[in-house]
């Protein structure tokens, strides 16, 4: 076993993954502690190793952490990469015009949210597709016009895509179903 370590803090989101074509890779994350924070053997692919499978891992607390690369079968060796990632994570808020709507998100973001209030900001890794799922009509009769992505009129949706490859901020705007000018 070869081992590794890295200074962590509380909530940062990291992955690891640990390849090779020479033998099967086996991964092990400690905790600050000593003790086993993740374990993988096949999560990225049939002979590579990844933490977490998918996404990314939250780190529990600050301190030095250890990565322990190691072969599934005993006493293989040989070549291998080991790359430990720090995930970026970007804010997106969410607004109305009127306020006060309540607008669910999808996926859920980093810490578990799966709505808001407007106005509101969730988290989410960089790279992420969130939906974001505007009601279609208010209690004043007023209806869904449009969605402002950071400041610029869209053409999407009541339910919009935003791909999370920086911070955004994303506004539903209603407005009445006709509207009346006179001269």
């Amino acid at each position: 076993m070869d081992a590794y370590s890295f200074s962590g803090t509380t909530g940062q989101r990291i992955s690891i993954l640990m390849t090779s074509s020479a033998f099967d890779t086996y991964l092990y994350l400690l905790n600050p502690d000593g003790s086993v924070l993740a374990i993988n053997d096949d999560g990225g692919g049939v002979t590579n190793s990844r933490i977490p499978p998918g996404g990314s891992l939250t780190l529990p607390t600050t301190g030095s952490y250890t990565i322990l690369a190691n072969s599934f079968d005993a006493g293989a060796t040989g070549a291998y990469s080991l790359t430990l990632n720090l995930t970026a994570q970007r804010t997106l808020t969410v607004a109305s015009n009127p306020s006060g709507l309540t607008i669910p998100v999808n996926p859920h973001d980093n810490n578990g949210v799966a709505s808001g209030t407007t106005q509101f900001s969730v988290t989410y890794d960089q790279g992420t597709g969130v939906n974001l799922f505007a009601p279609g009509s208010l209690p004043n009769g007023n209806i869904f016009q449009k969605w402002v992505k950071d400041g610029v009129d869209t053409t999407q949706p009541q339910t919009a895509l935003v791909i999370m490859d920086t911070d955004h901020t994303m506004t539903a705007v209603y407005g009445p179903l006709f509207s009346l000018r006179l001269r």
